[in-house]
């Protein structure tokens, strides 16, 4: 029901061609491309700045079709358009590209594999979903990507794995074979990971990784996943006016007329100079020891990665889970 509850249930049927003028203009193949590029040469000797980044722009939009809706940088182009090489993120792309749509397991799952494995902005995320999901809702989608991004007022508190997901939510691959028809043909156990199929497998199911079906991005996951740690550790270091000394947390600016209202009083907010009242926010525990003891490997508060909505020990899904192909969403948190 998200979709109608966003639309308030009326049905918004329009088509814009915005480039109907550019395609009457501009000559969309090799010899356009070289054409625009000539013309930005010329124009950098002799023409203002207006026609240089005008002509710029247009050569880019000669060689790039899809420039205004599509990364030209291939990890988030992979993302976005579902050839990651991990077959649930990938499924969960597909869908969205293609129904406008994906149920709330699955935006947890590829958020995560966004910022916590890919190291790409949550901004980005944010954005390619209000492009493309039918029930987009600036407020709740920005709250979200921020919290998932590790900068907004509660940090998520679990992680969602690519693989360990997959196999909690859809362990006999039926939303990975729709989604992905390439890889249908390889059994239960291996569909999520054909990376370790053996080579004779891939031959008889007809996957050709990197032809038909891509390679991965990226190979090592708890790396991407510690770098990601380390990076978190050193923003938290950089910006130590906005970390509560006594208790870990991380701080956030509030007009002060504004806590006045919401807490009725001031006691429990914090005020330096220069930052203005700061008010202590729920900060993960794993954040908290590692900027403490950052060459620490033990972290004992270190997320399990894992398919289910995670606590810092235990990953385990609950019967409740959704299976990706039901439809079936589930509440934030």
């Amino acid at each position: 029901m998200s979709p109608h509850m966003t639309l308030n249930e009326h049905s918004l049927k329009s088509e814009i061609d915005w480039a109907v003028n550019i395609r009457k203009s501009w000559y969309f193949s090799e010899e356009g491309a070289l054409a625009s590029l000539e013309a930005f040469l010329q124009n950098a000797y002799y023409g203002t700045p207006v026609e240089l980044a005008a002509d710029l722009a247009y050569w880019q939009l000669c060689l790039f079709p899809d420039l205004p809706w599509e990364s030209l940088r291939p990890p988030y182009k992979a993302w976005q358009r579902g050839r990651t090489g991990y077959p649930l993120e990938d499924a969960a792309m597909r869908q969205l590209w293609q129904t406008d749509w994906m149920n709330n397991y699955m935006r947890h799952v590829v958020a995560s594999f966004l910022i916590a494995y890919l190291h790409i902005p949550w901004q980005d995320g944010y954005r390619w979903f209000q492009d493309t999901v039918v029930d987009a809702d600036v407020a709740i989608d920005a709250m979200m990507w921020q919290n998932g991004g590790m900068c907004g007022l509660d940090h998520w508190n679990f992680l969602m794995h690519p693989v360990d997901a997959a196999l909690t939510c859809d362990p006999y691959g039926i939303f990975v074979r729709q989604w992905c028809p390439e890889l249908k043909a390889l059994p239960d156990n291996l569909i999520h990971k054909p990376w370790k199929c053996p080579a004779s497998m891939l031959r008889r199911a007809g996957v050709v990784l990197g032809s038909n079906y891509p390679e991965r991005i990226i190979i090592d996951l708890d790396e991407r996943r510690a770098q990601s740690l380390q990076d978190v550790a050193s923003v938290r270091r950089h910006f130590w006016e906005f970390v509560d000394q006594r208790s870990g947390c991380d701080m956030v600016p509030v007009p002060a007329r504004l806590v006045q209202e919401a807490l009725g009083s001031m006691e429990d907010v914090v005020s330096r100079e220069g930052t203005g009242f700061l008010l202590p926010v729920i900060t993960r525990m794993e954040f908290k020891h590692h900027s403490e003891d950052p060459d620490r490997q033990d972290n004992p508060y270190r997320l399990v990665s894992s398919g289910g909505f995670a606590s810092t020990q235990s990953c385990a899904a609950g019967p409740d889970v959704p299976q990706p192909e039901t439809g079936v969403t589930v509440p934030h948190r």
